[in-house]
């Protein structure tokens, strides 16, 4: 409510009581606050919105030109994300370290910003090191639309501005997360694709515990979400994820003992 629709209803109320306009008041300033509130609306886990992203699409309508990224994900089709994808600018990837981070995204300032989507960030953006940038599948782009003929509006445009905030991943693993073995591995290099990270989505630091043991050692992030230990070792072998906000995430022997290159492994 405005300042001016709550003196018009003072105005209204001055002939009644000194008990009543007591309590009229009390009214007016809870819907002024309600309203307040949803101007400045928050997520479930209480992020404010950030204005100042510019929002870009690439690829077509069908996730064409989304099957990788930098965070090195592979096939995007065959993960949980269902497209919902985008690619940062560098401030955004941090270098791979923004890789799995969940964004609540819309746009503003076109009649086609009808709705929010969720993305998770699976890849780099040349798109400058200024500001914040969100490099969006066109389908996700589409999201912004409550409908067809908004998300015609909104590709037409072709670049728009937004507001963003950071939400927890859900991608429907409850608290595990996936483990692909790379192609490189071999009895003295061990190298991971970690991604579908629930919660914060992002990875500080990684450990393995080779062997079946539970002495954990420190992996060296690669590139993107790959993650290396130089060493012998055997299998199977736990994992062991620090998140950005501090939450571990352990795998027991998730890297099984008859492991094949290239295979995908849930570990929980």
């Amino acid at each position: 409510m405005s300042l001016g629709s709550a003196a018009s209803i003072f105005l209204d109320i001055g002939n009644c009581g000194t008990g009543m306009k007591i309590f009229m008041c009390f009214i007016i300033l809870g819907m002024m606050g309600h309203a307040h509130g949803q101007a400045n609306s928050t997520s479930a886990d209480g992020a404010a919105w950030t204005e100042g992203a510019t929002l870009t699409f690439y690829g077509d309508a069908n996730g064409g030109g989304t099957l990788a990224g930098a965070c090195g994900y592979g096939n995007l089709l065959a993960t949980p994300y269902k497209l919902m994808i985008a690619a940062g600018n560098p401030p955004m990837f941090e270098e791979g370290l923004g890789c799995g981070r969940c964004w609540e995204i819309r746009c503003v300032g076109n009649p086609g910003c009808t709705a929010t989507v969720t993305i998770t960030m699976t890849d780099l953006c040349p798109c400058g090191s200024d500001g914040v940038h969100f490099d969006m599948s066109q389908p996700a782009f589409h999201a912004l639309a409550s409908g067809p003929a908004e998300a015609e509006q909104l590709v037409t445009a072709g670049k728009l501005q937004g507001q963003y905030r950071r939400v927890p991943c859900d991608l429907g693993l409850g608290k595990a997360f996936t483990a692909i073995v790379r192609a490189a591995t071999n009895p003295s290099f061990l190298s991971i694709l970690m991604r579908d990270i629930p919660g914060a989505g992002d990875i500080k630091t990684a450990e393995c515990a080779p062997g079946g043991g539970s002495t954990f050692s420190p992996m060296t992030q690669d590139f993107g979400a790959m993650y290396n230990f130089n060493g012998k070792w055997t299998s199977p072998v736990s994992l062991r994820l620090t998140l950005g906000d501090g939450q571990i995430l352990t795998g027991i022997s998730c890297i099984p003992a008859a492991w094949k290159p290239t295979t995908t492994y849930t570990c929980k």
